[in-house]
């Protein structure tokens, strides 16, 4: 999908995949065109399979680097280019060893310049880029948005953070405590990333001839939709990339996700199949929404004025058309006497507590009919602060010697007793999830503790020291499991937001580990704590009481250490509170729309039925 308005041209494509194909032709055009283009170089996730791409159309297909000149945007600082987390060796890994870039020719910010020398670097960089002609291309990444001070703020663009100034130019910037736990993932620890960076200017970016912003991704969907559909802000940097009269943006249908065209397209375009069940419901809950009514309330001059005019037609009657929206939504309702009963049903958790914050009142419902089984993928040691496994354990004896060494001089501890703190955090996040379950009725013989291989290792991957790639062993292991209990229903996290973090790659051994198996089943997919499904997605919704939402939170709060998370993500809320919200928030939107009788809270599921 391709559209041009008056500020800049938008295209939705698929998959990354498509997204770093795309990217590289519109690269590779630029060349063919200018063979001694200037070209503006990001680095992050998102342009990697743009950087294959061009490697490819390199190595078969004989495109000509050998007049190129370019600048990449930024770098971390102070960092030596020989570390695998620097950029000059990202660039150098993905991208100019399998090129012809003259080495003069291409510039890196360095990260090695000694801070009395740093303003005068950024200048002469400055200047280069005037010298070479300029930035024929800018190609651009974006950072992820996130809530401060009851405002989203974020999508820097190079390390241009919420803040900076239409006219900056290259400098060092001190990067916000959000960039670095987001990239913290590519280091050992939050500490290890640095403080600072050199970043190209939001004045410098502008004044390229021409700017590609890519983004791929549900985690870069809310930044997206104020990129494209908001207005110009200093909170979101790469809002000012409307102000440049050639911008194309190119994004995934994840990273789109959010935007009023995908989400209300009948206002965007008259060519609707409204044969589509998803799309008939999406359109007649946001229209609910929209009038606040609920649907047996709608009008057909409700329809016609939010342009549904053609919605309403295919049908005999509006009230054939509001029936049937509602009977369906209703079929979706899960209680005591439809839930499974005598069923086997295997929980898949990928941290010991994904299990109880997304769907603890769903398993209390479930225990009671069925025989569970709950898998903690990994063992959540990396969420573990010291200071929490100092208070779990202050009052064993045993420990007394080594909980001091780590209070005072963690720094000074050895191999051997390093890897006993491990232990401990593991063994505390075990107690933790045990306990959580017994207050919903699943006994602790009922649990799984896999440990996946991947979660503990680090390794070089992707131009940067990351968690390992799932293996054959995670792949296995959950298999053995599945095999050994054969379950009819398997219910399992639905994220891939953050394609190397630990949801995405327990999605992905879910689904390798169920490529093979000798039985049928059904999958139900819940969201993280993050975010929920629509209500038009949701196939499976169950509504329960305050005692149950109660009970759920009792659970949660079971897993101490997570109290106080050390990786809350973008919403600062304790997971107890993201969970009572989110469920609140379902029944109150049930209920609005006339679709039960009295308040409730609700956890929800997609569901896949068995073939």
């Amino acid at each position: 999908m391709t559209e041009k308005n008056q500020d800049f041209k938008l295209i939705i494509v698929e998959n990354d995949d498509e997204l770093g194909k795309k990217a590289a032709g519109i690269v590779a055009d630029q060349i063919r065109r200018k063979p001694d283009s200037v070209l503006g170089l990001p680095t992050g996730s998102t342009p990697i399979s743009m950087y294959k791409e061009l490697v490819r159309l390199h190595v078969e297909e004989g495109l000509d680097f050998s007049r190129v000149t370019t600048f990449n945007l930024d770098e971390y600082y102070p960092m030596p280019k020989s570390r695998p987390q620097s950029y000059n060796y990202y660039m150098d890994f993905w991208f100019f060893r399998h090129v012809n870039i003259p080495e003069k020719n291409r510039h890196v910010p360095d990260g090695e310049i000694p801070e009395s020398q740093l303003t005068r670097y950024c200048k002469q960089y400055e200047n280069e880029i005037v010298a070479a002609g300029g930035i024929d291309l800018q190609v651009l990444g974006i950072g992820a948005s996130y809530y401060e001070g009851g405002k989203i703020r974020g999508g820097h663009i190079g390390f241009n953070e919420a803040g900076s100034s239409i006219d900056s130019r290259t400098r060092k910037v001190e990067l916000t405590e959000k960039t670095r736990e987001d990239n913290s993932r590519f280091f050992g620890s939050l500490d290890e990333v640095p403080k600072y960076s050199i970043s190209m200017g939001i004045g410098t970016i502008l004044e390229a001839k021409k700017v590609l912003l890519l983004a791929s991704g549900e985690h870069k969907a809310e930044v997206m939709k104020i990129v494209i559909e908001g207005e110009i802000t200093s909170d979101v940097p790469a809002s000012y990339l409307k102000k440049h009269p050639d911008l194309t943006i190119m994004i995934d249908r994840h990273a789109a996700s959010k935007l009023s065209r995908m989400i209300r397209p009948w206002i965007y375009t008259d060519r609707i199949d409204w044969s589509n069940k998803n799309l008939i419901m999406a359109a007649v809950i946001w229209l609910a929404s929209e009038t606040g009514k609920p649907i047996t309330g709608l009008t057909r001059d409700d329809f016609i004025a939010h342009h549904l005019e053609d919605l309403v037609n295919n049908y005999q009657s509006l009230k054939e058309l509001n029936d049937l929206c509602v009977s369906m939504m209703r079929a979706k309702l899960m209680d005591e006497n439809s839930c499974p009963k005598n069923q086997r049903i295997f929980i898949i958790s990928p941290h010991p507590d994904d299990d109880v914050i997304c769907l603890g009142a769903t398993m209390n419902l479930l225990n009671q009919f069925n025989e569970l089984r709950v898998c903690y993928m990994v063992s959540g040691v990396n969420a573990v602060k010291n200071s929490d496994i100092m208070n779990f354990y202050k009052s064993d004896s045993r420990l007394t010697s080594l909980l001091k060494k780590l209070n005072e001089k963690p720094d000074a501890l050895s191999e051997q007793e390093m890897t006993q703190v491990m232990m401990l955090k593991k063994r505390m996040r075990e107690i933790e999830a045990t306990n959580a379950v017994k207050i919903i009725g699943i006994a602790p013989e009922n649990l799984i503790f896999l440990d996946c291989p991947f979660y503990n290792e680090r390794i070089f991957i992707d131009g940067k020291i990351r968690k390992s790639i799932i293996s054959s062993r995670d792949i296995s292991l959950l298999h053995d499991e599945l095999l050994s209990f054969k379950p009819d229903i398997i219910i399992v996290n639905k994220e891939r937001e953050d394609p190397h973090g630990t949801h995405g790659k327990v999605l992905q051994i879910f689904e390798l580990a169920t490529k093979n198996l000798d039985f049928t089943f059904d999958s139900w997919y819940y969201r993280g704590a993050w975010n929920d499904y629509s209500l038009h997605e949701i196939d499976l919704i169950y509504c329960f009481d305050k005692e149950i939402m109660d009970l759920k939170l009792k659970a949660i709060k079971e897993h101490v250490s997570q109290l106080d998370p050390l990786f809350p993500g973008d919403d600062l809320r304790p997971f107890w509170k993201r969970a009572e919200d989110r469920n609140r928030q379902l029944g109150e939107e049930l209920l609005k729309l006339g679709l039960i009788q009295e308040f409730c809270h609700a956890e929800s599921f997609k569901v896949k039925r068995r073939l």
